[in-house]
């Protein structure tokens, strides 16, 4: 839910600040997060 509504200012930013959201709850989850675009249906896996 930390994920929901966080604004990233840039694409090139995309994946450092959504890391650092998910990393502050649990170190290990980073590396098995998948990021879904609902308006675009698209997938990405971090």
């Amino acid at each position: 839910s930390a994920l929901v509504g966080t604004e990233i200012p840039s694409n090139d930013m995309l994946f450092t600040i959504l890391g650092r959201i998910i990393r502050s709850f649990d170190p290990c989850l980073a590396c098995a997060t998948h990021v879904l675009d609902v308006n675009s249906k698209r997938s990405v896996v971090i």
